[in-house]
């Protein structure tokens, strides 16, 4: 399972330095993507290039559309796909290290290995712990839940549930269900009536005593 770590930095110095403190537990460049526009060398900066280099990097679209405007206006973006067990070493060294609030709500997200392709859309389930990291699953944004997934597929299972079967009706006969406990039928078809088409009360069928009789 590989833990998504966005965090914004006040320039491209900044985030190298990050960057390279990352290296130093065990953060490979291919897990790794440091993305800036250097403002007055590179010219008025391509958002929807930028955006779409956020996105490639595993960024969901909420929050790279907001890393654009900041990446836009000078400051730079560092994105960690921290592997199992480099999760939380990384996100305690940035905590350490600090970063600009960008007002992005999730920065640290896992993603199953279901969903491991960069560039592939991501959808996320809530956490197990209260304010834990959530879990991406899919192509939708942030907060809604496919009920077509599996919690499973998180964990790279498969699923185990069958498809549903359709209902097999109680029995192929058109006699009346009661006619299977030797209960006699009580209304005639073809008449609109709910009249009881017998004197013998309808307790006496189970073998209940009468407890109200009828006045004469």
């Amino acid at each position: 399972m590989t833990t998504i770590i966005t965090r914004l930095y006040a320039d491209e110095e900044a985030a190298k330095h990050a960057v390279s403190q990352l290296k130093e537990i065990g953060i490979i460049d291919r897990d790794l993507d440091l993305i800036c526009h250097r403002v007055g060398l590179e010219g008025t900066p391509d958002r929807d290039a930028l955006h779409k280099r956020i996105r490639d990097a595993r960024v969901y679209a909420t929050a790279a559309k907001i890393y654009t405007d900041h990446v836009a206006e000078g400051k730079a973006l560092v994105v960690v796909r921290a592997p199992f067990k480099k999760g939380k070493p990384a996100t305690d060294l940035l905590r350490s290290i600090g970063s600009i609030d960008a007002g992005v709500k999730y920065t640290e997200l896992y993603v199953s290995q279901v969903s491991a392709k960069r560039g592939q859309p991501s959808r996320y389930r809530a956490g197990i712990l209260t304010g834990g990291p959530k879990f991406l699953t899919g192509p939708v944004l942030p907060g809604t839940i496919n009920q077509r997934e599996f919690v499973s597929s998180l964990l790279g299972l498969k699923t185990v549930i069958q498809k549903k079967r359709k209902s097999l009706p109680l029995t192929k006969s058109r006699k009346p269900i009661s006619a299977m406990f030797n209960i006699p039928l009580l209304i005639r078809g073809g008449k609109k009536s709910s009249t009881i088409k017998t004197a013998t009360p309808f307790s006496s069928l189970f073998g209940l005593p009468l407890l109200v009789r009828r006045k004469s």
